[in-house]
């Protein structure tokens, strides 16, 4: 009987010490499960809060800029909704300073530079500058804290206790920055050839699926630009850390010694449990930022001078008798206008053989210019070779358009110069005139005060001349007028007329002055008409 006593007592232990025993293997899973949530939970709640960076660094106002007085104010045309320059558009700062060294490098070799070469230099100055500043304030980790905690505060971490919730841990060690996708696109949209003023200064880009590419040094003009990839139809999103630490740039440095400091497009973010925790946990994320927008390369807010001189008339005689004799000028030149009128020239003595005087009367003139529009006084008869500065206007038109995808044409440009409503502005006494895109889609060109009125940006920028030397892109085109004029002829003594002829010139000439962009002016475009008039008279004795 006692053993069976002594039996049960160690039966009834052991099931005592099992039940213990399961019991805290119960207590330790449910610890397990608690922490391995907690876990989960803190993960994506740091998940949550680098996407939040991921988002907000395009819009933080600590991590943007705003543009300093002096040449910084050639960017006016590219800053954000609230007036700065981040991450969403520091590319297309870089953007600007690039076409402005490309233009003033084609101007060089060319020879017609003058002040572009320093002009584009100094935008690039102030690119870098602005550039450096974004990147400083991208890699001041105190700058990123609030953009993880708006969101991984709002994820309560329940299973460490009531009221956890995450917050950023601030440790600067902890927060760093990388540069990922090197080589990949960025989000500056290059299509074609004729938005740079030469087919080589588009091939020295390495264009890749028609953008520029980032992290990848650009050589123009003896400067090396640096571009942000943003591969286009990507998002925002997280990275693994193997990745990032790769291309951190203590760990990959760039080749780009004009860069200074390279604005990161990746960042690492750690958050810590706060409130009533049981105890603490950390999880650090990685993500990579996307605008998620695309930018044409070009100047947004600049424009084209067209300028037309006065039309004039030269009177021209033949003295010694008919051609090949040479002719003569006598008197001064008269102006006319987009109308046909009637002008006389001043009597030259001696103007023809055996002639007392030679009196071109009663002459028409404006038969060159009248119902013409704006391309039709440019580019229409005396013809001459435009070929070079139609390409020219081409290119400069496409440095205009910012819409993605947008090519402007030959076709285009003849098209807005064509607009009827020059004809009136030419007629009522307009000579200067203003190309350019309201909206970096549409072209149009219009007289000072209305090309004001439509695009209110042109008033501050209007009065800029380029920066290049003028040259004369048609020199003197020549066409006979279908038109003759019986001059007034009064013979010497014992003299009688024997010829009197009158005939009419057309002449035209184009004159191009190429502008870097610097103050938006991308160049002038100066137009010379006039109307050479020939009086031959010539008398024989009586």
């Amino acid at each position: 009987m006692l053993r069976n006593r002594e039996s049960r007592g160690s039966v009834i232990a052991l099931i005592a010490v099992v039940a213990f025993v399961l019991a805290m293997l119960v207590v330790a899973c449910l610890q397990l499960s608690l922490f391995l949530g907690a876990g989960r939970e803190m993960r994506n709640t740091a998940d949550a809060g680098a996407l939040s960076v991921g988002q907000e660094v395009f819009t933080a106002g600590s991590v943007r800029v705003t543009l300093q007085p002096g040449n910084q104010t050639q960017f006016n045309d590219v800053l954000d909704k609230d007036g700065k320059v981040g991450l969403g558009n520091i590319n297309e700062v870089w953007a600007k300073a690039l076409l402005a060294e490309a233009n003033a490098d084609a101007m060089q070799t060319q020879g017609n530079a003058g002040s572009a070469k320093a002009h584009a230099d100094a935008m690039f100055d102030a690119a870098k500058q602005i550039s450096d500043e974004v990147a400083t304030r991208l890699d001041t980790a105190a700058n990123l804290y609030p953009l993880f905690d708006q969101i991984a505060q709002q994820n309560s971490l329940r299973m460490l206790g009531v009221s956890t919730s995450c917050k950023a841990y601030q440790d600067p060690k902890n927060w760093q920055t990388s540069l990922m996708d090197r080589g990949q696109e960025s989000n500056i949209e290059v299509t074609a050839s004729t938005i740079l003023p030469s087919a080589t200064a588009y091939q020295a880009l390495s264009v890749t699926n028609n953008h520029l590419p980032g992290y990848t040094p650009i050589s123009v003009g003896g400067r090396t630009f640096c571009f942000i990839p943003f591969v286009s139809k990507e998002r925002t999103h997280l990275v693994s850390g193997s990745e990032f630490a790769a291309n951190t740039s203590s760990n990959k440095a760039l080749n780009g010694p004009e860069w200074g400091t390279a604005v990161p497009n990746a960042f690492s973010c750690v958050g810590d449990s706060v409130h009533q925790a049981t105890y603490g946990m950390s999880a650090m994320a990685f993500v990579m930022a996307n605008p998620q927008q695309t930018f044409k390369l070009s100047m947004p807010h600049s424009f084209i001078h067209i300028k037309v001189d006065n039309n004039q008339t030269h009177w021209y005689f033949y003295p010694a008798g008919p051609p090949p004799l040479p002719s003569v000028e006598f008197g001064l030149p008269q102006a006319y206008g987009y109308t046909t009128a009637p002008q006389s020239g001043e009597p030259m003595p001696g103007g023809g053989a055996l002639c007392s005087t030679v009196t071109p009367s009663g002459v028409t003139v404006g038969l060159d210019v009248v119902g013409r529009n704006l391309d039709q006084i440019i580019f229409g008869p005396p013809n001459g070779d435009t070929s070079q500065l139609e390409a020219a206007l081409v290119n400069r038109l496409n440095e205009m358009i910012s819409t993605p995808g947008m090519t402007k044409t030959a076709s285009d440009l003849h098209t807005v110069l064509g607009n009827p409503a020059t004809i009136a502005w030419l007629v009522a006494g307009e000579q200067d005139f203003y190309l350019f895109s309201p909206d970096g889609q549409n072209l149009t060109v219009q007289p000072r005060t209305l090309a004001i009125t439509q695009a209110p940006w042109l008033a501050a920028i209007i009065d800029h001349d380029p920066d290049g030397v003028e040259v004369a892109s048609v020199d003197d085109a020549s066409l006979p007028a279908p038109y003759e004029f019986t001059p007034i002829v009064t013979p010497d003594p014992s003299c009688s007329p024997a010829v009197q002829l009158g005939t009419e010139t057309w002449n035209k000439s184009d004159y191009w002055t190429p502008g870097s962009g610097y103050d938006g002016c991308l160049g002038q475009l100066r137009v010379s008409r006039w109307t050479n008039v020939y009086s031959l008279g010539v008398c024989a004795p009586t």
